[in-house]
């Protein structure tokens, strides 16, 4: 969970570079960053997994 909480920051620098972010600012950042990639990501099977795909970057530097 702590690698999880360090990477927020990381992983959505990538996303707001490609995807907007959610309009959603009143939940946690981690749902926050979890609705980013499903959003990223609408039609992937796996969100996380389409990330390290299409950034050639880890979830969890």
């Amino acid at each position: 969970m702590k690698k999880w909480q360090r990477s927020i920051s990381h992983i959505r620098t990538h996303l707001c570079r490609e995807h907007p972010p959610p309009g959603q600012s009143d939940i946690s950042n981690h749902a926050f960053t979890l609705q980013h990639l499903e959003d990223a990501f609408p039609y992937a099977h796996c969100p996380l997994e389409s990330f390290q795909s299409t950034f050639q970057a880890l979830l969890l530097p």
